[in-house]
């Protein structure tokens, strides 16, 4: 899978648990930047930084969902089909953290996972 069919999960699971009423603002949020991360992620193929973000937003977002969802659990019929699709959402975090993360890999080509290589600002070399 490519970022463009990562979006097109995250973005229709997005909806789907956003129908119930339950979710605070933060979860529309934080879910929002990354959204608009892989945009920028897929508009600008030359340079890792914004997905290197991205993957820090995505891991970050799976401690924030397990919170969220234990904390704002609903009640409603409605309110619990909202908060599968959040548990499933949740689950495709780790599918794409790996997929940017192979992105980001490709894009920098060293095989480094963050970061470039050293360069010593001190040495006159430039």
């Amino acid at each position: 899978m490519n970022l463009r069919g990562m979006f097109f999960a995250h973005f229709v699971l997005l909806v789907f648990s956003m129908f119930g009423r339950w979710p605070p603002d933060a979860y529309l949020f934080y879910n929002g930047l990354f959204m608009v991360l892989l945009i920028w992620g897929m508009i600008n193929k030359d340079k890792s930084e914004h997905l290197e973000l991205a993957m820090t937003i995505d891991g970050a977002s799976v401690m924030l969902d397990i919170l969220v969802i234990a904390t704002f659990f609903p009640e409603t019929t409605s309110g619990k089909f909202s908060a599968v699709m959040a548990i499933f959402n949740l689950i495709l975090r780790f599918a794409s953290f790996l997929v940017i993360r192979n992105e980001v890999n490709s894009r920098s080509g060293d095989g480094r996972l963050i970061g470039g290589p050293y360069q010593d600002i001190d040495s006159g070399d430039h």
